[in-house]
């Protein structure tokens, strides 16, 4: 997680048996919505698991006051919300508690 980061929303989302690519579509409108309408999200990344089953996103917001004014944006919550025609998914919100590298030799450990 970066440094400027405050709290973090991670997403799992288990699309229904050929639903795979178009919940990944929507999970990409709703991070480009968030990108072009929130300035407190720091970074996303979204996740296809190897044997294709599920897909995660990881969201780091500077503030938890931002990511509720996501939450508030009426476009945004329709476009996550198409998700419930295509899967099942759960949400939760961090905050993070320690910060762990891999130790190992040769590798910038900031």
């Amino acid at each position: 997680m970066s440094q400027a980061a405050g709290i973090v929303s991670i997403n799992v989302v288990y699309p229904l048996k050929g639903c795979e690519d178009k919940a990944l579509a929507i999970l990409r409108e709703v991070v480009d919505r968030a990108r072009s309408k929130h300035s407190g999200l720091v970074r996303t990344r979204v996740y296809k698991s190897l044997d294709g089953r599920t897909l995660a996103t990881h969201a780091e917001w500077k503030s938890k006051s931002q990511f509720d004014a996501a939450l508030r944006d009426d476009e945004f919550v329709r476009r996550f919300n198409q998700l419930r025609e295509l899967s099942i998914w759960e949400s939760h919100v961090y905050e993070m508690t320690d910060d762990l590298h891999a130790n190992v030799p040769g590798t910038d450990q900031t």
